[in-house]
């Protein structure tokens, strides 16, 4: 099993092996198998020296263990006992439970280079395996083994045994959740150091949706499903191949898919959701032609080989006098020679086992042709690529080899593999890997059931298809590989019923020093009663997956009930500018996408493939409603790259959040930025004796202008409001004064005759709401002045002392000559008053430019909330910058135009001043100063006209 171990620990089908290199290998743990029994005499457990202990159950009192059920000296079996209407210890030829017993913890003995590649997951571990009956689909045959699941299976196992690991990988048709599932459940509750491990049904294919069948839909076991395998392991020798695993490495290899092992759920692998819609399976690891130990039905025929062996183990024959025998006791047969034996005599050079068995075994004939030796079976024993002519070695009258190994498909095989890794994970944490990566004594600590199921699923990653495996029996003419559907996903995290969380691999979560870099972060220390909410914050240090897992072992439900989640904690995690809630839960409301808090999980988590360096994170549990056995004990696993636990990292907010204020002298209210931190406070409303402009309180007077700048041509004009924000005590008298004692400006109210030098409006408690109005006038004069810029001054006089000790800014005027080149905007100011509303502003120049002109338009940051720049009347884009072009062709035509589009309305009524920026290749123009704009725009209840001009 190659490459699917290579899988599950590095994340890829070629990668290594890196927790076995580093000599994590299982050592002192302990994994259960319920199943058809163990071959003892297979070369993955066979011990020389040592036996053990085989036991029958007395069926009127199970629970009553004889005393020597176990034993401590066999390399392998700690013993097997019999129960559930079994009472032989061996295995059936092919049987399922050595097989997985082999692909949890097998180990050959002594190693050797090539056939060491199929050890165990755990091949340290030792194995106690209790006998059931099972039909070949791996089916409990009797209802009382799986009722007494917690008083006699896992209570030999977890009491007598002393195992901490169970694989149960066997199911029945009958979904929803029963007494079987409650029997995990509760016992699991009860000993939160044993984990267990479930298949999920190899029903994908004929029920589709809703086919996990008990006791894979308990909450507390770890529901396992299928994902294809690498080519590496399911391209080995035609040996292997058993009447479950019909492909060939010849169909492999020509097709595909069979390599999609990253990307696709096998899919046979029985689906979720769960009756009551929990997610299930929990995680995927590879469980398509896994190759493992075989069963030859009598463990004193020692299937420990691995060729047509003599009873030294040599090669067969000597390999005829025509060959050398390799270490693996495989000939390497001279030129001119092939077979097992290199008895078979052909023209053809071939150093390696690759022509005829030396009588295709009574199938066939041996075509000694150079282009193609080898057996030519008979078509019902064709295996397409069977070079032997048989379904299987061992079939063969007394063949003792080649019956070592075999290769199976299925949900069972891939729970052997989960239960293998989670042996690891449990010797991780008691060895002290963590946290450093390496062994500590120190730091060991005996891991929760919830902390290993958290720590497989936070190593998940969501595949993307399924693909259907075809049997050449059922249909030998046909394609061997079809996709049959492709995953979709709202959000990353977002779970399937295919997958659950994706496909599980260790290097992506458990540190190893010197090997891996992402960092680890556990805590299943956490105690929840209802309404108890705990923070983390952290900061993402480098860009790469980030995942968040929380989970625990729930309370057995009613097995009526409509629900089974019995405590119900909820997992929040911001990260920068993002929300994200555990499992990524969506639902369409009013056709929009809306994400939902899970209430029906004991394991919430959060993936977010694309973390960026200097994101802030905050993770938030909040136990939602703890009503049995509080407080509730949860298990935290957070892994990536990532600094500290520190609320020095926390983000405040998260995108489209806003909140109301305090600010200096005015409260407001403050947007989510980019960074996941509040913006400034925006002012609306300011403390007395101080005025408000652009969101920012200054200290002045209470009297409103309108504008902060104006820009005029010669000849042109220009009118403006004043009006004062609080009822006076008294009269209040306001002056304006014209730049150099309107010299080249004048300026006049609505009562004055003509432009003059200064001008004066009176305000009074009955008219003080009102706005009245100034105009400012430029003659046309004979003087060339490029450029004059003066400014207007307004005094306030009154009794009031609100008004009286107050100052008004002044309004700097600029004036551009009609003899110099300039930019003319048909209006400075533009009135805005109801959503979706679009001002106009046509563009032209005074003259022919001799390049052309960019202008760009940007509005400033407070004012993206409300308004936008709208491309053309036509094409409606929306943008907060825009650039406009005005050339030789539409100088002088006005068709030029500048969009102004109110998007929602501001909390008061306000105005925005936006100054063009100006680039040209034309010196007449290069200098030019741009006028201003102002945009006036109403809140949605106030319905005065707070400015408005005209040029």
């Amino acid at each position: 099993m190659s490459s699917a171990s290579q899988i599950v620990q590095s994340g890829d089908a070629s990668g290594g092996r890196p927790y076995r290199d580093s000599g994590l290998m299982g050592d002192d743990e302990i994994i259960s198998i319920t199943d058809s029994g163990i071959d003892g005499g297979n070369a993955y457990f066979y011990d020389s020296s040592n036996t053990y202990p085989k036991t029958n159950l007395d069926p009127n009192n199970p629970t009553s263990f004889p005393g020597n059920t176990i034993t401590s000296i066999h390399r392998k079996i700690k013993g097997v006992v019999s129960w559930n209407g079994e009472t032989d210890a061996n295995d059936a030829y092919e049987g399922h439970g050595t097989h997985l017993a082999g692909i949890a913890a097998g180990k050959l003995s002594p190693s050797t280079t090539h056939w060491s590649n199929f050890d165990g997951i755990a091949p340290n571990a030792k194995i106690a395996m209790m006998t059931t009956q099972l039909n070949p689909n791996g089916h409990n045959n009797s209802n009382q083994g799986i009722k007494d699941i917690e008083t006699v299976t896992l209570k030999w196992a977890h009491d007598i045994a002393g195992a901490r690991i169970h694989l149960h990988a066997w199911g029945e048709e009958a979904t929803g959740y029963g007494s079987y599932s409650r029997g995990f459940d509760k016992f699991l509750y009860e000993h939160n150091t044993s984990t267990v491990f479930v298949s999920a049904g190899n029903l994908g294919e004929k029920f589709g949706k809703g086919s996990i069948a008990q006791p894979g839909t308990a909450k507390n076991v770890i529901t396992v499903g299928a994902s294809l395998n690498g080519n590496l392991n399911i391209a080995y020798e035609d040996k292997y191949w058993t009447h479950t695993s019909p492909m060939s490495k010849y169909d492999i290899d020509t097709n595909p898919l069979y390599g999609m092992w990253n990307v696709s759920v096998a899919a046979f692998s029985s689906r979720g959701p769960t009756s009551d819609g929990r997610t299930k399976p929990d995680i995927l690891v590879p469980g398509q032609f896994v190759i493992g130990a075989r069963s030859n039905g009598d463990d004193t025929n020692n299937n420990k080989g691995f060729t047509y062996m003599d009873a030294n183990n040599n090669c067969p024959n000597d390999c005829s006098g025509h060959g050398v025998c390799g270490d693996d006791s495989i000939c390497r047969c001279h030129e001119g020679y092939c077979g097992n034996d290199c008895g078979v005599i052909t023209d053809h050079s071939n150093d390696i086992l690759e022509c005829c068995a030396t009588d295709c075994n009574g199938g066939g004939i041996c075509n000694t042709s150079l282009s193609n030796f080898g057996c030519q079976c008979d078509f019902e024993k064709l295996r397409r690529g069977g070079r032997y002519c048989t379904v299987t070695y061992a079939k063969t009258s007394g063949n003792k080899g080649f019956n070592t190994l075999m290769a199976q498909t299925g949900t069972s095989t891939a729970a052997a593999i989960a239960a293998g890794m989670g042996a690891l994970i449990r010797n991780y944490f008691v060895k002290g890997y963590y946290p450093t990566g390496q062994i500590n004594t120190g730091n060991s600590l005996e891991p929760s059931n919830a902390l290993i199921k958290a720590v497989l699923v936070n190593s998940a990653r969501p595949l993307t298809k399924v693909t259907h495996i075809y049997d050449p029996q059922v249909s030998p003419q046909g394609i061997k590989a079809t996709l049959e559907k492709t995953i979709s996903r709202h959000y990353p995290s977002s779970v399937s019923d295919e997958d659950g969380h994706g496909l599980a691999a260790l290097s992506r979560v458990l540190p190893l020093s010197g090997k891996t870099t992402r960092r680890l972060y556990v805590n299943q220390n956490l105690y929840f009663k209802t309404g108890d909410l705990q923070t983390y914050c952290f900061e993402i240090s480098k860009s790469t997956p980030f995942a968040v897992t929380i989970a625990w072992a729930d309370p057995p439900s009613d097995i009526n009930s409509v629900s089974h989640l019995v405590n119900d904690l909820d997992l929040k995690v911001l990260i920068g500018k993002n929300l994200y809630f555990g499992n990524g839960l969506t639902t369409i409301v009013d056709g929009v996408l809306k994400t939902l808090v899970d209430h029906e999980n004991n394991v919430e988590h959060v993936y977010v493939p694309h973390a960026k360096e200097g994101d802030r994170v905050k993770v938030t549990i909040n136990a939602t409603n703890v009503p049995v056995n509080s407080p509730q004990h949860i298990a935290l696993v957070i892994s990536g790259h990532f600094l500290g636990d520190d609320v020095q990292y926390c983000p405040e907010c998260f995108e489209g959040q806003v909140e109301d204020c305090h600010g200096q002298n005015g409260i407001g209210f403050k947007n989510c930025s980019s960074s996941g931190q509040f913006s400034q406070c925006y002012l609306t409303s300011c403390d007395s004796g101080y005025f408000n402009e652009n969101y920012t309180c200054h200290i002045g007077s209470n009297v409103r202008t309108g504008v902060s700048e104006i820009s005029l041509i010669e000849g042109g004009s220009f009118t403006y409001d004043i009006r004062l924000v609080d009822l006076p005590t008294s009269i209040v008298d306001i002056t304006v004064y014209a730049p150099h004692n309107g010299a080249r400006i004048g300026v006049k109210s609505i009562s004055d005759g003509g432009y003059q030098a200064s001008t004066q409006l009176r305000f009074t408690s009955s008219n003080y709401a009102t706005p009245q109005k100034i105009s400012v006038h430029v003659p046309v004069d004979t003087v060339v002045q490029v450029k004059y810029v003066a400014p207007i001054v307004t005094t306030v006089q009154s009794t009031d002392p609100n008004y009286n000790t107050r100052q008004v800014p002044s309004i700097p005027v600029s004036v551009a000559d009609l003899n110099a080149p300039g930019l003319f905007a048909d209006k400075l100011n533009v009135v805005l008053k109801e959503v979706n509303e679009v001002g106009i502003v046509p563009l032209h120049l005074n003259s022919t430019p001799s390049h052309p002109l960019y202008l760009t338009y940007s509005l400033p940051s407070n004012a993206t909330p409300y308004l936008a720049f709208q491309t053309s009347e036509t094409n409606q884009v929306k943008v907060s910058s825009i650039a406009l072009e005005l050339n030789q062709a539409n100088w002088f035509t006005k068709s030029v135009q500048l969009l102004i589009h109110l998007t929602q309305h501001p909390n008061i009524t306000t105005t925005f001043t936006i100054k063009p920026s100006l680039s040209t290749s034309d010196p007449n123009y290069a200098s030019l100063s741009l006028p201003p704009l102002y945009i006036h725009i109403h809140s949605e209840n106030d319905q005065k006209t707070t400015s408005s001009g005209s040029s």
